[in-house]
């Protein structure tokens, strides 16, 4: 009885771990294609917005890069800052959980041997925790803006930034490919020639002080009288003297 006990729990351990095995192989062969696809799409994305395409390689540089393709340049400041203080708790918490460590194995794991100093560690390393976390959820909201930021630009919708959060690798692709995904920011937008006044000499035209005035002489107008030819009068006096006129 008690052999075929050990040899069913050995057989539980055997699956648990070659199903162990196999889930952190299909994890690791995702993330490493999604890794991927993010950067071959993210660079024929830059490539659209015309910036530098092997910047998607490059840490740091890569979310300038999409920050000045986004218009969020200062966006990139704030995520740089949180990107250094998140690197800074990092090591602290690294460091103070190696001394801890080490304290540990000295004292046989026994966590009697630990004093006051040792204590504080266990402070820095909730602290360093909890820098990490918040700078984490900046740097993820500075994300998402340059993502909007983005989508906008490429005359995308907000359902494109949901998508770039969690599969970025399938949609930054998309949008690399797509012939129908443009880059629309700066593009030049026509509008029709201002109309100049007549007489702007700026645009080739001659300017009149008086617009009825002209080489041969003054047009009439209804409020200006016609001008009157000085022999009118005498030609009318020889009409009426004229026989074959009356």
């Amino acid at each position: 009885m008690e052999s075929n006990m050990n040899e069913l729990m050995q057989q539980i351990y055997k699956y648990a771990n070659t199903s162990g095995g196999s889930v952190n192989y299909i994890t690791n062969l995702y993330s490493t294609a999604m890794a991927i696809l993010t950067i071959v799409g993210t660079w024929m994305v830059y490539n659209k917005a015309n910036d530098n395409g092997w910047a998607a390689i490059i840490p740091f540089y890569r979310e300038y890069v999409m920050a000045r393709i986004a218009d969020k340049k200062n966006a990139f400041w704030g995520y740089l800052i949180a990107a250094i203080i998140e690197f800074f708790a990092g090591i602290a918490f690294a460091v103070s959980l190696t001394v801890v460590l080490l304290q540990l194995i000295g004292s046989g794991f026994s966590f009697g041997g630990f004093d006051e100093d040792s204590y504080g560690l266990f402070g820095v390393m909730a602290l360093s925790l909890i820098i990490m976390g918040i700078a984490g959820l900046v740097k993820l909201i500075i994300k998402i803006i340059m993502y909007a930021g983005l989508t906008r630009n490429f005359g995308l919708n907000g359902g494109w930034v949901v998508g770039l959060i969690f599969l970025p690798g399938v949609f930054f692709l998309i949008m690399g490919v797509s012939d129908n995904i443009r880059y629309i920011a700066g593009a030049p937008t026509y509008t029709a020639a201002p109309t100049a006044p007549y007489g702007d000499p700026a645009y080739g035209n001659q300017a009149f002080s008086n617009p009825t005035t002209n080489s041969y002489g003054t047009a009439p107008t209804d409020s200006q009288p016609q001008a009157t030819d000085p022999n009118a009068a005498a030609d009318q006096n020889n009409d009426t003297n004229n026989p074959y006129m009356n």
